[in-house]
């Protein structure tokens, strides 16, 4: 309900909350015929990743990185409630607030993600549970960004599910200033190229990134 787009402004909980309201409604009513598909919902709001549990939603999308801490008693009170811890110094990103350009990014992410787990571990939640996101776009420049995709493997030793979102990214002009404003066949040589790197690929273009896969 909220833009996580650099121009947009944060809302309140309580508007992220109305913006819902008939989504929750309609979620909770819904009659699934042959199966019932994993609901995620992006906010990082409590109060509004509470109700959207209590409506059906299974899979909690953070992209503050747990900047609020309560979301630990949900995960407790939820078992089968998975969570996406994402890599961010800012929400909505913010251009002064970036990382160092000489840092390793890599290295960086590392250190937030260590304390990160750590909180994890202290409330004895399963990292089976967590789902990182590096967070493009998020206090990172275009070569941070290419250098996590290039490195990516580097996050499976903490033993969580790694999600990439690189669709339509505007670091992908860094590879072709041609690009077109959807940036899609670039988004989709990014997909081929590290899907095998990676447990969770959030696109644009589910269908045909599907097809290309599966002729891969």
């Amino acid at each position: 309900a909220e833009s996580t787009n650099p121009k947009a402004t944060r809302i309140t909980q309580e508007e992220e909350l109305e913006r819902l309201k008939n989504v929750f409604n309609y979620i909770k009513n819904k009659k699934y015929k042959y199966f019932k598909p994993i609901l995620s919902i992006d906010t990082y709001h409590y109060e509004t990743a509470k109700v959207a549990i209590e409506n059906g939603f299974e899979l909690l999308n953070d992209v503050s990185g747990l900047e609020d801490e309560k979301f630990i008693d949900l995960l407790k009170a939820n078992k089968n409630i998975n969570y996406c811890l994402m890599h961010s110094l800012s929400v909505p990103p913010r251009k002064d607030l970036v990382l160092d350009k000489d840092c390793d990014a890599i290295v960086e992410i590392e250190k937030w993600l260590n304390k990160k787990l750590d909180i994890f571990d202290k409330n004895n939640i399963s990292l089976d549970r967590i789902i990182f996101d590096p967070g493009f776009g998020f206090g990172k420049d275009c070569y941070q960004s290419i250098k996590i995709l290039r490195e990516i493997e580097k996050f499976h030793k903490y033993g969580i599910k790694i999600l990439i979102r690189h669709s339509r990214k505007s670091f992908i002009k860094k590879y072709d200033e041609d690009a077109s404003e959807k940036r899609a066949f670039e988004s989709l040589g990014i997909t081929l190229s590290i899907a095998n790197k990676v447990d969770i690929i959030r696109t644009h273009t589910p269908l045909e990134s599907q097809e290309a896969l599966l002729i891969y």
